[in-house]
């Protein structure tokens, strides 16, 4: 994630006047050298001078980080799941302009979405941050700490039920004896068609799925199977038990 930020940076940020990555990993190099992006292996380097610091580290990983002497102003972002403010702000010498940051996996092709929390910056610092992440899809600003936990389980953990979703409809397809090249692709563009059309147009949710469902047709008998299976009730549950697994982990 870290690298496809600093794609997006490099391809879609104009106010970028330098940018660098620190990679503990040598032998990585040579590849992100190719995206014409300065490297070193020392996060001190790499962070001396910054205005804007990006931590993709892994959790576990981020107690022993050491990155020198940051500028009062520069502003720290974490994408780090489940590392509260109060243990990054402690860590790095109780340093005020922290942002926490909750992509997801679509964020790869810079159609992500993000949720941040940023309580000590003023709205030009804000600005700074949707700059950034809108190079990886959209930003949404949160008010809580405890909405990061929220997009954690609502968008970060979405894509997975998304996939789940669409692995679901295309197996009903094949098992009805479609092949699974058509199934899967079939189930795929309705969902690309349909998250587009209720994108671009003015109806809700609820509307357009009463526009597609005919009193007595195959779209009611199939709804409510749904209903009764308690698919909604379902899915509300997967989203919260990732909530609170989240709140563990924070």
């Amino acid at each position: 994630m870290g690298t496809a930020i600093a794609s997006g940076l490099k391809r879609g940020f104009d106010a970028l006047s330098s940018l660098i990555i620190s990679e503990k990993n040598t032998d990585r190099h040579a590849e992100l050298r190719e995206l014409e992006i300065d490297v070193t292996d020392s996060n001190v380097e790499a962070c001396k001078d910054a205005d804007v610091i990006l931590l993709a580290v892994k959790p576990q990983d981020f107690e022993a980080l050491d990155v020198g002497n940051l500028k009062k102003d520069a502003i720290v972002i974490s994408i780090m799941a489940g590392v509260s403010m109060r243990k990054i702000r402690t860590a790095l010498a109780d340093h005020e302009l922290v942002v926490r940051v909750m992509p997801n996996l679509p964020a790869l092709i810079g159609k992500g979405v993000s949720g941040f929390f940023a309580p000590s910056l003023n709205d030009s610092q804000k600005q700074i941050i949707k700059a950034i992440l809108t190079t990886l899809g959209s930003a949404v600003e949160v008010e809580t700490e405890d909405d990061i936990d929220k997009v954690t389980a609502l968008s970060g953990s979405g894509p997975a039920y998304i996939f789940y979703f669409l692995e679901s409809l295309r197996d009903a397809g094949t098992d009805l004896g479609l092949d699974k090249d058509t199934a899967e692709k079939l189930a795929l563009e309705t969902m690309l068609g349909s998250a587009e059309y209720f994108k671009n147009g003015t109806a809700s949710l609820e509307e357009l799925r009463d526009r597609v469902t005919s009193k007595g047709g195959t779209t009611e008998k199939a709804l409510q199977v749904l209903h009764n299976c308690g698919f909604k009730k379902s899915l509300a549950q997967a989203v919260k038990v990732a909530y609170e697994r989240a709140k563990e982990l924070s």
